[in-house]
């Protein structure tokens, strides 16, 4: 399933308006990251995963930034946790904000 799509069946009954107003961005650019449209970019994946209520992990795989059998976990766990130098980078940006 691409991530737009999946994103849309997660938001189930709640409007664009109230993820809008959750994440901060704008209504439009959600329109279209669910229509599969946008892409968009892992800073944006923190606020995305509150109000759809789904993990950074899915959101990494179904953008393509992770692979299948990686995970994502907090800093101070992420020593002992599989994943690739990418997501790892990525990880270490989104982190660095906690």
């Amino acid at each position: 399933m691409k991530l737009g799509e999946y994103l849309r069946k997660k938001r189930g009954v709640k409007s664009l308006d109230e993820i809008s107003a959750e994440t901060g961005l704008d209504k439009g650019y959600l329109s279209k990251m669910e229509l599969g449209l946008r892409h968009p970019k892992p800073d944006k994946f923190p606020a995305l995963s509150k109000a759809y209520h789904v993990s950074l992990t899915t959101l990494f795989r179904l953008s393509g930034y992770l692979e299948e059998g990686y995970i994502i976990c907090r800093a101070k766990n992420r020593d002992s946790a599989n994943h690739n130098s990418d997501a790892k980078q990525i990880l270490d940006e989104i982190m660095e904000e906690d």
